[in-house]
């Protein structure tokens, strides 16, 4: 008798939560308030929602800007338009110890 006798093969099955209801108020007057308060992040989650899209329909346009200004700025350009810190040039580093100089930081 080993202990695969005891242990029997398989997978448990547990019911997942698929929503949860907010634990409301009992008075009126909380439950007034508990609704203005429901309606009020139901309102906030749909403007979100409608930001992120306007945002995902603006965002090509806003790397091309970045990379646009990438190229004047003389930078190697990256796909998504941001500098890394490696590729600062030495113009950046020179105007950096004498803002540090100026300050008068060692």
């Amino acid at each position: 008798m080993g202990v695969f006798s005891f242990v029997k093969a398989g997978k448990k099955v547990y019911d997942t939560i698929k929503s949860v209801k907010p634990a409301l108020g009992k008075s009126k007057l909380k439950k007034a308030v508990d609704d203005v308060k429901l309606a009020s992040l139901k309102m906030k989650g749909r403007m979100k929602r409608s930001f992120q899209k306007m945002e995902e329909n603006i965002d090509p346009a806003r790397t091309k800007l970045r990379q646009t200004t990438q190229k004047l700025a003389g930078e190697p350009v990256t796909k998504s338009g941001v500098s890394k810190g490696k590729d600062i040039n030495k113009r950046n580093l020179e105007s950096k110890k004498l803002f540090k100089k100026a300050k008068g930081d060692k």
